[in-house]
């Protein structure tokens, strides 16, 4: 009787028409692509959410694409086409910012906390964009503004702006300090700030820019001696070292200090 069962739910299992069958995808999206000829649409187990018109569509994250049809891009988040109306261009900057690009305007739109994109910003001026904040930089003047999630803003008053997560590392009338959330988080007090050690960047320009995103910790001179602070602007190694040098392979900090050295973990 058991082996009668068994042949009986497999042969049905066999016989199960592919169309009906549910793509990979699924189990970790609610949402997937379909196609229908060369025309792509999003569905998602319950029926159709966009009907199989366009001639692109890309995953940006679950539950979210962007869609190309006639040269024009447009965003899908959960059931729904964000933009009014189809774009030049867009990029995901992250899961919650997406630059859309038309005629020369960008557009910058952020995920909110109620969960749908908003838009945040719109300028033609040049946007360096990170997950924590927007760097605005003028095409006629050169000055700098920075726009931050939580409404706060900085104008024209750093030089030489990089960016490291989210935090701003730049310098005022040559000393170099830390921005984080639309306020200063260190004085602007440092003859240099580093990520990885001068010597390590000369060795290695990939090394340095892979460092220069994943770090931790900020290397800190003042009157040529060095120290380290983290990321929130706290101090972690006063400044009293002659050298400080990463080991990218092992993210240990190699200490010198009159001819003698000592390492510092950088994992922890």
């Amino acid at each position: 009787m058991v082996k009668k069962l068994f042949l009986v739910l497999f042969g049905a299992m066999i016989c199960k028409p592919v169309s009906a069958q549910i793509p990979i995808s699924v189990p970790n999206f609610n949402t997937y692509q379909f196609s229908e000829g060369s025309k792509l649409g999003i569905r998602n187990r319950e029926g159709v959410l966009l009907k199989a018109e366009y001639d692109q569509v890309w995953e940006q994250g679950k539950d979210r694409y962007s869609l190309t049809i006639s040269g024009k891009t447009n965003v899908f988040y959960l059931d729904k086409v964000i933009l009014p109306t189809a774009v030049d261009e867009v990029n995901f900057i992250s899961d919650d910012t997406f630059v859309s690009v038309d005629k020369g305007e960008k557009s910058i739109y952020v995920l909110d906390t109620d969960n749908q994109y908003k838009l945040a910003l719109k300028t033609k001026n040049n946007l360096v964009v990170n997950n924590g904040f927007t760097l605005v930089l003028s095409d006629s003047s050169g000055k700098k503004t920075f726009y931050f999630k939580n409404g706060a803003s900085l104008t024209d008053k750093y030089s030489y702006p990089n960016i490291y997560n989210n935090v701003i590392m730049a310098s005022i009338d040559r000393k170099w300090g830390l921005i984080k959330d639309g306020r200063e988080i260190t004085p602007f007090m440092y003859d240099s700030i580093d990520t990885i050690g001068r010597f390590y960047k000369q060795r290695s320009g990939q090394g340095y820019l892979l460092r220069y995103k994943t770090a931790k910790y900020f290397i800190v001179g003042l009157n040529q001696k060095f120290g380290i602070i983290n990321v929130e602007g706290k101090t972690v190694l006063p400044i009293q070292y002659d050298e400080i040098v990463l080991d990218e392979e092992t993210n240990i900090y190699t200490l010198r200090l009159n001819n003698r050295e000592e390492t510092f973990d950088g994992n922890k």
